[in-house]
């Protein structure tokens, strides 16, 4: 094969599940990920195996095919996202593989990621890196269907070794916070429970709902102004607002906000922590 892209997955260590919320969180990319070893076609076609999962993946990038509910969507996904912008023409023909089981690293958005850069290789496209986290996001959320957040993608897209991303998703901030000079030395686990999983079978997209029903009802109780729910976030509803409706919401919405505000006060001391190089205190 001639060309080859990769792709990191990712570990949020602050922050987790509140990007959504257009919440401030951080990320550290690892030395896992995904791998696309390719060769351009140039009739369009695009043809793909997996070292991961059996079968094969067929389609042209001049078409809109529908899902198919297997591992290949992500590469459907990727050219129809990038072609709402770009023309294309050429197609690869290659094999991906992901170096650790699927589930909790951002797989899903480290595979759609890969084939957008290689659909950019082939059809010699210049894209921006907010550009590739929209077109990842845009394939999530219209093709597979998953009401993902920013972070796994801005991660994926800015992170930087030996630091950590700080990314305000609500305004699209991001610093890469270096290592102090006095952090200890130190290594990130990761474990595999055994159980893999996508966020599409799970209920993300009901958590998600949760928290926007959360928010707004705590706009409603408190006379905040309000508009469309898909444009409501926990993020515009000031903390003190849920410290004195929450006992109005039902049990679910108050947990998921509840994770929101803490999760938020838990990133800015991380943050800080991480700064000073108070490795203790980070963890």
């Amino acid at each position: 094969m001639e060309y080859k892209v990769s792709t990191p997955y990712r570990v949020c260590p602050l922050g987790a599940h509140i990007d959504h919320q257009h919440g401030s969180v951080t990320g550290f990319a690892i030395n896992k990920g995904v791998t696309l070893e390719f060769d351009i076609t140039d009739n369009g076609e695009v043809d793909l195996t997996s070292k991961n999962y059996p079968g094969n993946t067929h389609f042209n990038v001049m078409d809109t095919p529908e899902r198919e509910l297997t591992w290949g969507d992500f590469a459907r996904g990727a050219a129809i996202a990038l072609g709402r912008k770009y023309q294309l023409k050429h197609g690869i023909n290659g094999v991906v593989e992901g170096t650790l089981p699927v589930g909790g690293l951002s797989s899903s958005a480290a595979v759609i990621i890969t084939y957008i850069n290689a659909f950019c290789i082939a059809n010699h496209i210049h894209i921006t890196k907010p550009e590739i986290i929209s077109t990842a996001i845009w394939a999530e959320h219209n093709y597979i269907g998953v009401r993902v957040g920013k972070l796994d993608q801005s991660c994926e897209v800015y992170c930087k070794k030996d630091s950590l991303l700080y990314l305000d998703t609500k305004d699209d901030s991001t610093e890469i916070i270096p290592l102090n000079d006095r952090m200890p030395s130190f290594e990130i686990m990761t474990v595999f429970s055994g159980l893999e999983r996508s966020l599409a079978g799970s209920l993300y997209n009901a958590r998600v709902d949760e928290c926007k029903a959360a928010a707004y009802c705590l706009m409603a109780h408190s006379g905040m102004e309000y508009g469309k729910f898909q444009e409501t976030f926990l993020r515009d509803v000031p903390y003190g607002i849920f410290c004195e409706y929450k006992d109005l919401l039902p049990e679910n919405w108050r947990k998921r906000a509840f994770h929101f505000y803490t999760e938020q006060q838990r990133v800015k001391e991380g943050v800080k922590a991480w700064r000073a190089g108070n490795l203790q205190k980070f963890g």
